[in-house]
């Protein structure tokens, strides 16, 4: 072996040694403002209409999903499932379990139908998408709440970012209360 062989090799496998370590949570633009461990109070009873399975929050207050303003941050609790009747949230701490970060995209279009040559053409409608914080719940006494997603405003890919902690605990309200230690150089 030469030299330069005996000196590139080990230099080599240090470099990909490096790159198998584990990486510490970012802190970065894409993290959600609650972490694993956050503790979320409700202080009131909030109502899951039946056949539904989430009861949405924006500005404090619920919402019926028609009436929530989507290009504003919102949350929503969800349920394991829908039932025939109306689920209650009992007032309680909830802990964060988990956290994911999902994007979530809508088209707005309205195709139009050539009928004489059956073809579609597309009216010019754009992308919308939506970075959702989806966090898996622990509660004692509650286990049909699997998760709260809160999500920032949809908008044009460009433009759309994740909702912040104040975006957040504003969607929640004063009787949904938040108790998060932000992640290492996370974005306020």
């Amino acid at each position: 072996m030469t030299r330069s062989t005996c000196l590139i090799h080990p230099l080599l496998i240090s470099l990909l040694a490096a790159g198998c370590q584990a990486l510490a949570p970012s802190g970065g633009y894409y993290d959600s403002p609650l972490q694993t461990g956050a503790e979320i109070t409700v202080t009131r009873e909030l109502l899951v209409p039946a056949d539904y399975a989430r009861v949405y929050l924006q500005n404090g207050n619920t919402e019926s999903y028609a009436s929530m303003n989507q290009y504003e941050p919102f949350c929503y609790f969800l349920m394991d499932q829908p039932i025939p009747v109306v689920q209650k949230i009992h007032p309680g701490v909830f802990r964060v379990k988990k956290v994911s970060l999902i994007e979530t995209q809508v088209r707005r279009s309205l195709p139009v139908r050539l009928v004489a040559f059956g073809l579609f053409a597309d009216d010019g409608g754009r992308s919308l998408i939506a970075f959702q914080s989806y966090m898996t719940l622990t509660a004692q006494h509650q286990d049909n709440v699997r998760a709260l997603v809160c999500s920032g405003a949809f908008d044009t890919p460009p433009e759309a970012r994740p909702i912040r902690l104040p975006e957040l605990q504003r969607a929640l309200g004063e009787s949904i209360r938040v108790r998060a230690t932000p992640a290492p150089g996370a974005f306020p």
